[in-house]
């Protein structure tokens, strides 16, 4: 028959309903079937629904074998990386996986910021909105906070390889007997940057389901919790593993405790039916109607009605048109002084300016979000800012004795740091402080609030600097107020040292507060004590309290103004930018000279920048570096595991209480990268090694004093 189609159920040009009511019942189910349209209904509804199937060119529905077949290819790209394969996880990886207590003090520093980050790449915005919702809502978190995520295994790949793997088991959330899922996540091993993730539920191969999320929130509690760290890896108390299926009893519903892990409060349980929500009854306490308040509420409408004439109401608050209380919004604009150009350009003019409070204020504002913002690292160059304020004043000691002036200090300073492969941000230490610095502040408000504190507010701030010196800068951690204080304005210092993450800084302080006779007290010959003293002397206030953070407890000090040592670090910051700073601004092109006149090169290693979030306590390695007159070089850098070769020549760790030896390598300190020379003119400038890490330091820049004379000295990274 003309117009009948044939046996395959492709319509080919046929696109009118006509065409399709010569199709027999089976063919219009097949066809529907083909597409994943129902197939129920009477034969012209089938019809009718086939035709739309053509107008609206509904795919075909793929078979089961095109489905597995997709399935693989989509899991083999997870495989790619960079455009390297790496080898399958769960297929060509049978050994060499590490267990928690094995591997998990090499695990990459992934955290939560990572786990945004990855999610945010994702392709897919209906499933990234569906998981952020999770995130926000707890699911996700709540996979790790109720132990559906079993022990996490490590493995990584081979020693050239800049990426490993973790997997683990999650337990599944509605049928807890059956087989658990099967989760790997690919990571970077420097910096904790998630490349892929894959999970055997039914949403893995969209790489960030619930399950993985559960994975790296574990993760992101092993870092902040310290438990990475190698001393405490070997503790089981201090890393909960999943319990085993056991039975609940019956209750009712009205005597069960129900709760919500949130991870963005705190990574504490919230209850879901407090006990204000369990007390309340609307039938208790209502208040009764009166006439009194129909009839205040009816005026406000109908103010020229007749029963107000003889009977008016209370007196409502009347409030003029232009008052704020009609206004939705207000927009105040303020006029102010345009930021201020940075030293580098204002180191042009034939004397420096001095900067009025508005500008001051204006540099603050441009300068928020400090490291995060390009403008405060700008800002910076060429000034000297209160995280080198000890560095600055043994080079100043230097200048005024005609000694050699260390570069790497200096090149901090100028901004001519240069770039190395691994950068600051991927640092352990560093990442750690400034993802725990928020979560520090808020602590820190809390604490205070609860002492008494009241009305206690700290905000953040940008870069401040002395009006009349405007080269010297400082970036506090906070701006604190509160009214019940005399001087109600101080600042906040904010420490969050990683090398004693797993534990309480007043059970085992850093060095930095250690105190042999006596309460715990910040040292004053340590670099910390003139970081907040410059300040204090910038912002012009009287206290700063220094507050050092884990997620086990908490130091805290209230440090008063030192004006005698604050001129210290004023005259010895106008020395050092007069003598060396000033000239490297204006002749960038040329190598630094010493206060004799000297000219040295790049012939050492540049320093890292100390003044971060959080404010990290891990001092830079120091390594051996050639002299003209020696052939010593550097040694080879090694994995972050390997430390550092031993010093080769030094037979005692105190340089003052040893012989003179032969011309050899020269030992850098780890924190302000100058020299740690054998012959020495001030008590500072003597150097101690550490006994594990094997890195020299100047007195000075640690706060070592003579008490601390003994068989071992640890540095503050290497404390445990």
């Amino acid at each position: 028959m003309a117009g009948v189609p044939s046996t395959s159920t492709d319509t080919g040009d046929t696109t009118t309903l006509d065409h399709f009511k010569l199709w027999h019942k089976d063919r219009l189910v097949a066809y529907l079937r083909e597409r994943g349209l129902p197939v129920t209904g009477d034969v012209n509804s089938l019809k009718a629904l086939a035709f739309g199937a053509t107008v609206m060119r509904a795919p075909l529905v793929p078979t089961p074998q095109e489905e597995q077949q997709k399935r693989c290819e989509d899991y083999r790209s997870l495989l790619t990386i960079d455009g390297k394969k790496v080898p399958d996880p769960l297929v060509d990886l049978k050994s060499g996986w590490q267990t928690e207590g094995e591997g998990m003090q090499h695990w990459p520093p992934t955290m939560y910021a990572d786990m945004a980050e990855y999610l945010v790449a994702s392709g897919e915005v209906d499933l990234r909105k569906r998981l952020m919702g999770d995130y926000k809502d707890g699911k996700a978190f709540s996979y790790f906070d109720a132990n559906f995520i079993h022990e996490v295994l490590y493995h990584p790949i081979s020693d050239d390889s800049d990426v490993c793997f973790v997997k683990s088991t999650s337990a599944r959330s509605q049928r807890r007997n059956d087989e658990a899922h099967q989760v790997w996540v690919a990571l970077q091993k420097s910096t904790g940057k998630v490349r892929t993730a894959y999970c055997s539920c039914f949403a893995g191969l969209g790489s960030s389901c619930n399950h993985v999320a559960g994975v790296l929130f574990k993760m992101d509690h092993a870092w902040t919790e310290g438990i990475t760290n190698k001393s405490c890896t070997s503790k089981p108390a201090e890393w909960p593993q999943p319990k085993k299926g056991g039975s609940t009893d019956a209750k009712k519903i009205k005597n069960m405790e129900w709760w919500s892990p949130n991870w963005s409060k705190g990574k504490k349980k919230q209850p879901i039916n407090t006990p204000t929500r369990r007390l309340f009854s609307p039938t208790k306490n209502a208040s009764p109607p009166s006439l009194e308040g129909l009839m205040s509420d009816l005026y406000v409408s109908s103010k020229d009605a007749c029963a107000f004439k003889y009977a008016m109401p209370t007196t409502t608050n009347a409030y003029p048109v232009e008052d704020d209380i009609n206004v939705e919004e207000v927009i105040d604009l303020v006029t102010c002084e345009s930021v201020p150009l940075p030293l580098s350009e204002l180191i042009k003019l034939p004397t420096l300016p001095t900067f009025s409070t508005e500008q001051v204020n204006a540099l603050v504002e441009a300068t928020m979000e400090q490291s995060s913002n390009p403008t405060w690292r700008q800002q910076r160059i060429g000034r000297v800012t209160a995280s080198v304020a000890r560095s600055v004043m043994v080079m100043a000691k230097k200048v005024q004795s005609d000694a050699l002036i260390a570069q790497g200090i200096l090149d901090g300073i100028l901004g001519r740091k240069k770039e190395t492969t691994v950068q600051e941000d991927d640092l352990d230490a560093i990442k750690f402080g400034r993802h725990m610095e928020p979560i520090a502040r808020e602590a820190y408000i809390k604490v205070m609030r609860s002492t008494g504190h009241k009305g206690l507010t700290a905000q953040e701030t940008g870069l401040f600097v002395l009006k009349d010196q405007i080269y010297i800068g400082a970036s506090p951690d906070g701006l604190v107020t509160c009214q019940c204080c005399e001087p109600p304005n101080g600042l906040l210092e904010i420490k969050c040292p990683y090398s004693i993450a797993w534990a309480d800084p007043k059970a085992i302080p850093p060095s930095y507060l250690r105190n042999k006779e006596g309460p715990l007290a910040l040292r004053h010959m340590h670099g910390y004590y003139s970081q907040v003293q410059m300040q204090m002397m910038v912002t012009n206030t009287e206290w700063c309290d220094f507050f050092v953070y884990t997620n086990h407890g908490y130091y805290l000090e209230r440090v008063l103004a030192d004006k005698k040592h604050q001129e210290e670090l004023r005259a010895a910051a106008s020395v050092v930018f007069e003598q060396l700073i000033r000239p490297g601004l204006q002749h960038p092109s040329q190598n630094t000279t010493d206060a004799s006149g000297s000219l040295h090169g790049d012939t050492q290693s540049p320093s890292k920048d100390h003044e971060t979030p959080g404010n990290v306590d891990c001092p830079e390695s120091a390594h051996p570096v050639s002299t003209p007159a020696d052939t010593v070089h550097p040694p080879e850098s090694t994995s972050r595991d390997d430390p550092p070769a031993p010093p080769p020549a030094k037979k005692r760790r105190v340089t003052a209480m040893r012989q003179k030896k032969k011309a050899g390598p020269i030992y850098l300190c780890g924190i302000c990268n100058s020299d740690c020379v054998d012959d020495v003119e001030d008590e500072d400038e003597n150097s101690v090694a550490c006994d594990i890490c094997n890195r020299w330091f100047h007195w000075g820049c640690v706060g070592f004093e003579t008490d601390d004379l003994s068989d071992d000295w640890y540095c503050d990274e290497c404390q445990k």
